[in-house]
This record gives C-alpha cells, structure tokens and sequence, in this order.
C-alpha cells in the first residue's frame, strides 16, 4: 500500500487535516485541553462534525458515507457467506512429470 507523508509546516499538503482542524476550533478553541472537556461534550463535538454535509463528498454527511460504505460491505460478505456455504469448492490435480535418467 502506497505511504505519503507530508512536510512539516506544510498546510496545503494536507488540506483534510487542516480543514478538520478548522472545524474542530469552532467547538473547541485552540488551547483548550481536551481533558477539561466531558465525554458528552465530546462526543457532541464528533455528532456535528459526521453529520455536516461536505463537497468532497458530494455534499453527503460522513455518517451517510460511512454507513453506505458499511452496508456494501455486509452485503458482499453475505454473498461471500452464501457462495461458500452453497457451493462446492472445485479442486484440481496436477500430475507432474520428470525426466528419468537412464
């Protein structure tokens, strides 16, 4: 799997990054531990931000793209499951010849 790293002090390389962190300052202002805020407040921050429609994906929330994405891949395991369990796996011989010195 190919690997990209970014430079340091380089925001236009990581444009989600920055984006996200952007989104995160209008809940949480930037010096604020995150160990003074409550689980609830939280996890109110993670509801807004997977339920805010984005251009990136065509103007669907994260949530909607995370369920659809989960729901394709229940589906093809279902398949998988059913193909696996109806249907005899066929295997093969192979017969291997050599020479015999003689």
């Amino acid at each position: 799997m190919p690997t990209y790293f970014c430079h340091p002090y380089s925001s236009w390389e990581k444009g989600t990054v920055e984006n996200t962190n952007g989104r995160i300052r209008r809940y949480i202002p930037k010096g604020t531990s995150i160990d003074d805020l409550s689980d609830e407040a939280i996890a109110a921050v993670e509801y807004h931000l997977n339920n805010t429609p984005r251009k990136c994906l065509k103007f669907q929330t994260p949530a909607e793209v995370m369920q659809k994405v989960l729901q394709t891949i229940a589906l093809d395991r279902k398949a998988y499951e059913s193909i696996r369990r109806t249907e005899p796996v066929q295997t093969m011989q192979f017969t291997t010849y050599c020479e015999i010195p003689g």
